[in-house]
């Protein structure tokens, strides 16, 4: 039906052309077809994929719906094409209501997305988030209109974030997943501003929450995957003079690193802060000695002694909390040391006999 429709408006037969369209909107069928058409006519009033739509809402065909506002992103020229509001924000609106966000995959690789999106008011932006709420994960299509939001107004895809952080947490849905195991570019922008981002997810800790760590700590660790200066500087005052609420929410986020020195800083503050026996103590060891992935048999050996050489300027500390945390994390160090040292060594040696009984059979 598209190719049929592109082949009559080109024939120079212009009343029967409009006479088809006409007959087919008048009685709304085919909609999916005209949207289709008009995406490949180059010129097409506004006011004519204004009736698809009005037909297409009324008739409750989503694809219709997702034709016509994939149509305004690629026409998006602001003084010809006032597409925005008239086509774009009702269209959008309307599949909110279906929680039907099938119209990423027909847009995020257009060439006209840069642009439209960036040019987006913040309103109309959120628009697009709540859009996306819905997706059950965050995927490559949709991380790609995020970025291009995110720019512009990173405040509301930080809040498009803690929304659903929440509706993971209430809704149970099956499935759904709050944000990525790894951002590809989202990161960029969303790290630019650090006070941001961390009153971002802030705003959805709970205290006392075990699943924090997993779910609004780890998005931060997974923009700030580098630890960096800024977010080190933001978290130490937030430790050292924050709620004790606020220490909660430092050591979710804590235990996301392995300990890399650059966290150092922040462990000290709250090691610091807290009473010596204080049970949150447990979870800066347990920051400390994350060691993420180790590889051969004496992986932990080396990741362990690794970790004790970090700790050494920790005894050289002022602080008299700090450095005797060091020297008793230090010692625990050493047995854990020599008992990964000799499970590695007997593991060693039962596959050497094991492997000198294969050679003998």
């Amino acid at each position: 039906m598209p190719a049929f429709l592109n082949g009559l408006s080109k024939s120079g037969s212009d009343d029967e052309y409009r006479a088809v369209l006409t007959l087919y909107l008048a009685d709304g069928k085919h909609l999916v077809a005209i949207a289709r058409h008009f995406r490949q006519t180059s010129t097409v009033a506004a006011d004519s994929i204004k009736e698809v739509l009005k037909k297409a809402i009324a008739a409750n065909d989503d694809i219709a719906v997702i034709e016509c506002l994939v149509f305004a992103i690629e026409r998006h020229e602001p003084e010809e094409h006032p597409l925005v509001e008239d086509v774009f924000v009702p269209a959008i609106k309307y599949l909110i209501d279906r929680k039907d966000a099938r119209w990423v995959h027909g847009a995020w690789f257009l060439p006209a997305c840069k642009t439209f999106f960036a040019a987006l008011s913040v309103d109309q932006s959120i628009l697009v988030l709540y859009s996306l709420l819905s997706l059950p994960r965050i995927e490559h299509h949709a991380e790609k209109i995020l970025v291009y939001i995110a720019r512009q107004h990173p405040e509301a895809v930080w809040g498009f974030f803690s929304r659903r952080l929440t509706k993971r947490r209430e809704e149970k849905e099956k499935g759904y997943e709050a944000f990525p195991y790894r951002f590809h570019g989202l990161e960029q922008p969303l790290a630019m501003n650090v006070e941001l981002a961390i009153d971002a997810v802030r705003s959805s800790f709970r205290t006392g929450d075990p699943l924090f760590r997993f779910d609004g700590g780890r998005l931060l660790s997974t923009v700030f995957s580098a630890f960096p200066e800024p977010f080190a500087q933001k978290l130490t005052d937030i430790a050292a003079n924050g709620t004790d609420d606020d220490v909660g929410f430092v050591l979710g986020i804590l235990q996301n690193y392995t300990g890399e020195a650059a966290t150092h800083p922040v462990l000290k503050a709250l090691v610091n802060r807290l009473p010596e026996d204080d049970p949150r103590l447990v979870e800066v060891d347990i920051s400390l000695q994350n060691t993420g992935i180790v590889g051969g048999e004496f992986g932990f050996v080396e990741a362990f002694r690794g970790k004790k050489e970090a700790m050494a300027s920790w005894l050289d500390d002022p602080r008299p909390r700090v450095k005797a945390f060091a020297a008793e994390y230090i010692r625990r160090l050493n047995q854990r040391i020599a008992s990964e040292q000799r499970s590695a060594e007997q593991a060693r040696e039962q596959r050497k006999r094991e492997f000198e009984s294969d050679n003998d059979d």
